[in-house]
């Protein structure tokens, strides 16, 4: 059964509907090594700049946030500035609330 689908799919493939096809398909050129580099440059970059280090900060703002120091405090909210972009994509899925008390 294999043999004869496989013989099917190479009879359709030289009809003319398929050729016609094939010229319409839009064609991209190849991406040059040194592209494809700087894409995944950009790319890493990115990540580290929208995820990475303001998870890092954020988490850090919340574990010290009660016991910086005025210098520390003003480091951190000058990276703060610097990355608020990322705190922006990341802050709908933080939750820093403090918990529930038992009374």
């Amino acid at each position: 059964m294999a043999s004869r689908d496989l013989l099917y799919i190479v009879a359709a493939s030289d009809s003319p509907a398929i050729e016609s096809i094939n010229r319409l398909k839009m064609t991209f050129p190849a991406l040059e090594t040194s592209s494809l580099v700087i894409l995944g440059l950009y790319a890493t970059l990115g990540v580290l700049y929208l995820v990475v280090v303001p998870a890092i900060l954020m988490f850090y703002l919340k574990a010290r946030l009660t016991t910086a120091g005025s210098v520390e405090r003003l480091i951190f909210y000058g990276l703060l500035l610097v990355f608020f972009p990322g705190c922006l994509v990341l802050s709908p899925f933080l939750n820093f609330r403090p918990k529930r008390r038992e009374l």
